[in-house]
């Protein structure tokens, strides 16, 4: 955010608490069932959506502004490929999802920098992206082990 008020000096910060996240059990942001993934993956693409055609009046006007929130939400769209996974998409309704995502230019992922796991997550989500016959396999994979054995691990032990 401070990058966004860097490269726009008449924007202005306040401290205000305009928006609470309150962690719910049966919240769309935390419940892995299809149902809620395919809710949450919808109502990205609809936010992203609106952003994006905001952020477009500034691609001529204020590029670095533009250029820093694109970045930011590049930076935010691995989450997307986790709940593509959870929402068990057919092949077509997958390639739809991710079309929709390359009209608005938030696809293919471009931050490539960072650490090297960060560079690694980035490149295979970029493949799933680049070739969606690897979704049914990956979703396979991502849906039986690893959310039943490996993120497990990795939550009980801060990784």
């Amino acid at each position: 955010m401070s990058e966004v008020l860097l490269s726009n000096p008449i924007v202005v910060s306040l401290a205000a608490r305009i928006y609470n996240y309150e962690i719910r059990d049966d919240s769309t942001s935390s419940t892995r069932s299809i149902g809620h993934s395919r809710r949450w993956v919808e109502d990205l693409l609809s936010t992203l959506s609106d952003i994006v055609s905001c952020l477009n009046n500034y691609q001529e006007t204020d590029s670095a502004l533009y250029e820093t929130c694109m970045k930011s939400i590049d930076g935010k769209m691995i989450a997307l490929s986790s709940r593509l996974m959870s929402a068990d998409y057919s092949l077509s309704e997958y390639k739809e999802k991710v079309e929709r995502c390359k009209k608005l230019g938030v696809l293919p992922l471009k931050n490539m920098t960072g650490s090297v796991k960060q560079r690694i997550v980035t490149s295979v989500t970029n493949t799933l992206y680049e070739y969606p016959s690897t979704y049914l396999f990956a979703k396979n994979f991502y849906n039986r082990l690893f959310i039943t054995y490996i993120k497990p691990y990795i939550n009980r032990n801060k990784l």
